[in-house]
């Protein structure tokens, strides 16, 4: 089927159609879970009240959008996207509607996107398979230009990724960096800092889940489905996520985590705007994963409230300068993927991070 055209005129719709009484004055739910597809393509008809979520079967989509209540505070308009592309299968009809404004214009195919702009692609995760793909990706790399995703793991995350995009993150939160690599001292650009040392003394998972973020950074080894921090670590095993297909980890086994049970950190229980994954693997697209989708810790993010996920694609060697890269990207205004795969260019000359969500809370002036 023809891909959806956008217009400017569109790109205000969602934003201004869903700003009634009930969304982000404090008198209501910002976000409305639907499981019926007749419910929820009437209530993107409507244009009031709080954003559609088409959640389906997924009750635990629920959790993330409950968390969510407390990232945002309100309705924004995503910059959008200059060129978007979907992939897969056509998309309800009420889904489309909120994903068209995201992207000034749309492409039937990844090969017919232009040279130049950014680029948003958007399906779901099986359907981002690596050999579709990755030269849009490898292209956007070598030219400097921005390049999101819009996925989840299934119809039902993609839609709340999606709502996602249009809420606006409450002021004054605070940005984190919590590294179990990083051994120098705490940057100045962070509200809150926990180095090397600190990861093996403090409680990282009440620090983790205790708070509200505007953009918080984890830095540490791991692979596609865990990110080592000190005894913690964040996990991206999901609760809803069908049997595997694929291998999977230790706990796909009954043979329970490499970390104690009590100090797993549930990727999607964080309640952030923006977060990221600095470890190898942790958003590798459909068929460069080692394990079944359901332990994709980038997947059981974007399960939870973070409208933008940092995630990597492959092997990542980033430390310290990347870290720096990542938090004074909020100072220049831009994309924070995009600084840090060009800090990392000398040692990684590959699209080594990606950014799933159009908005990026980087965008957002301190206090907004």
């Amino acid at each position: 089927s023809a891909a959806p055209g956008g217009t400017s005129d569109a790109v205000n719709t969602p934003a201004a159609a869903h700003a009634g009484p009930a969304a982000g004055t404090g008198q209501g739910p910002l976000f409305a879970a639907y499981t019926s597809l007749d419910d929820y393509t009437r209530a993107v008809a409507r244009g009031r009240g709080p954003l559609p979520v088409f959640t389906g079967p997924r009750t635990d989509l629920l959790d993330g959008i409950a968390l969510a209540e407390d990232v945002y505070s309100g309705l924004r308009t995503p910059e959008p996207r200059d060129t978007g592309v979907m992939t897969g299968g056509p998309l309800p009809a009420a889904l489309n509607a909120l994903i068209r404004p995201l992207a000034r214009h749309w492409v039937n195919s990844p090969d017919d996107l232009p040279g130049t702009g950014s680029v948003l692609l958007v399906g779901e995760y099986a359907h981002l398979r690596a050999d579709a793909v990755q030269h849009v990706l490898d292209a956007a790399h070598a030219t400097g230009r921005p390049l999101s995703l819009l996925t989840g793991r299934d119809l039902h995350s993609l839609s709340w990724t999606a709502a996602k995009q249009y809420a606006r993150v409450v002021p004054h939160a605070p940005v984190g960096v919590l590294s179990e690599l990083d051994t120098a001292a705490p940057a100045p650009q962070a509200d809150v800092w926990l180095g090397a040392d600190d990861v093996h003394r403090l409680d990282v998972q009440q620090i983790a889940l205790g708070r509200v973020w505007r953009r918080v950074l984890f830095h540490g080894n791991g692979k596609d489905d865990q990110l080592n921090l000190g005894r913690f670590t964040l996990c991206g095993a999901s609760p809803a996520a069908p049997a595997p297909g694929m291998p999977g980890p230790r706990c796909a086994y009954g043979l329970g985590c490499t970390k104690p049970q009590d100090k797993l950190i549930p990727a999607r229980g964080i309640r952030t705007a923006e977060l990221v994954l600095a470890n190898c693997f942790s958003g590798a697209l459909a068929g460069h994963a080692m394990y079944d989708p359901k332990y994709l810790i980038l997947l059981d993010a974007l399960d939870g409230p973070a409208q933008t996920v940092i995630a990597t694609l492959t092997a990542c060697d980033g430390q310290r300068p990347e870290n720096l890269a990542w938090l004074t990207a909020a100072e220049a205004g831009g994309s924070a993927a995009l600084a840090m795969n060009h800090r990392l260019h000398d040692i990684n000359p590959y699209p080594a991070c990606a950014a799933a969500g159009v908005f990026t809370a980087s965008e957002v002036p301190p206090g907004a």
